[in-house]
């Protein structure tokens, strides 16, 4: 891959077709693409309530706009992959997550980019997902008033 550790397509052409298709709408991804998401730093975000802005509650990350299946998006320092099965694949803005989403969101960019405007999720619930990306909370600690 080199030794300047940048993201390069021509080097990892197998996991390249996986991602396109997994980004394809009504796709899922398999346990490669999932490995090279999480490799790059990427955190599964589907799901987790959210604390807006002074402490309230908010609704938790969906796919509210079908549109947003298969693409990407980057706000204030934080960017977005949006499944084609509609899950959020949320990261720090670096130049790795920035080409692989430039790279293999066919259907583009123009997505919402959930937690870059102020809101919120429990810190333990994303060290939670960054370990395991199908971890759910539970009913109680969905509550917790502590936001990260």
């Amino acid at each position: 891959m080199g030794t300047n550790h940048r993201f390069r397509r021509d080097g990892i052409t197998g996991f390249a077709a996986r991602l396109r298709l997994a980004l394809q709408p009504n796709s899922g991804c398999d346990e490669t693409v999932i490995a090279l998401l999480r490799a790059a730093g990427f955190i599964h975000v589907t799901d987790l309530p959210v604390r807006m802005i002074g402490g309230e509650r908010g609704r938790s990350i969906a796919c509210e706009n079908e549109g947003w299946r298969g693409r990407w998006d980057m706000n204030n320092g934080k960017v977005v992959l949006w499944g084609g099965d509609g899950k959020a694949w949320l990261a720090i803005a670096s130049d790795l997550t920035v080409d692989m989403a430039r790279g293999f969101c066919l259907n583009g960019h123009g997505a919402f980019v959930p937690l870059s405007n102020g809101e919120s999720v429990v810190g333990y619930h994303l060290l939670c997902r960054a370990a395991d990306p199908e971890w759910n909370p539970s009913p109680a600690l969905a509550t917790s008033p502590s936001p990260a």
